[in-house]
C-alpha cells in the first residue's frame, strides 16, 4: 500500500476517533494490517518530530493577560 495511503488511514483514525472495525471496512483490509500501518506511521512522525515540529513558547499575549474574558485562566503570574 502507497505511504500516502497509510497516512490517511493514520490521520482519518486519529482525526475521527475511528475504530480498527470500521476501518477495516472503509479501506477494505484487515485489523492487523491496519493496526500495522497505524503504527508504521505513528512510529516515522515519533522519529521526525524534532525535525518538523517545536514546542511552543510558554508565554502569554499581553491581549490575553490583560482581557477581563480570559482573566480567570491566567491568574497565575508568569
Amino acid at each position: 500500500m502507497p505511504i500516502e495511503k497509510q497516512f490517511v488511514i493514520f490521520l482519518h483514525i486519529v482525526d475521527h476517533k475511528s475504530k480498527n472495525r470500521v476501518m477495516r471496512v472503509d479501506f477494505v483490509r484487515s485489523g492487523e494490517i491496519i493496526n500495522i500501518y497505524f503504527n508504521k506511521v505513528l512510529g516515522v512522525i515519533c522519529i521526525s518530530q524534532n525535525q518538523y515540529m517545536k514546542q511552543a513558547l510558554n508565554e502569554t499575549l499581553l491581549e490575553v493577560k490583560s482581557s477581563t474574558l480570559w482573566y480567570l485562566y491566567f491568574l497565575v503570574s508568569e
